[in-house]
């Protein structure tokens, strides 16, 4: 009985890994590219950086300031994607079983992730501040 029942939702188990996969990649995809991208930032304001701590500015102000652009795309995004997901529930409701397609637990668990995600991949290489010398930094142009 064990091996009819699991035959029976071998097809519809294969059909979710493809979601599940794709969701995968594209969330390390997002954390990826915000972290290339406020790494790139963080390069582009390390004179910047340099002046502020050299004139007071707390470790902890720099990092906010480098970090803040990329934590505020990381909240944007999924209040966009639970306004815009409302219409894409008919297709979820032939691969999802025996979870409601509105299931708010499940919105808000996915936005906590994302968010999250992009909190870390912003606030890593904002943390290169910490290293830096402001003397040295100044001298370097």
């Amino acid at each position: 009985m064990g091996d009819v029942q699991s035959e029976s939702v071998a097809q519809p188990r294969l059909m979710m890994t493809l979601p599940v996969t794709l969701a995968a990649a594209a969330v390390l995809l997002a954390a990826l590219g915000i972290h290339g991208l406020l790494s790139a930032s963080v390069t582009e304001r390390t004179r910047e950086m340099g002046i502020r701590v050299a004139l007071g500015a707390t470790s902890t102000h720099a990092i906010r300031s480098l970090a803040a652009p990329g934590v505020l795309l990381a909240v944007t995004g999924p209040l966009a994607g639970a306004f815009l997901s409302r219409g894409a529930t008919g297709v979820l409701l032939h691969f999802v079983w025996g979870v409601s397609a509105n299931a708010p637990m499940t919105f808000a668990g996915v936005a906590a992730l994302l968010v999250a995600v992009a909190a870390v991949a912003s606030v890593l290489p904002a943390l290169r501040i910490l290293r830096l010398d402001p003397a040295q930094t100044l001298r370097a142009e």
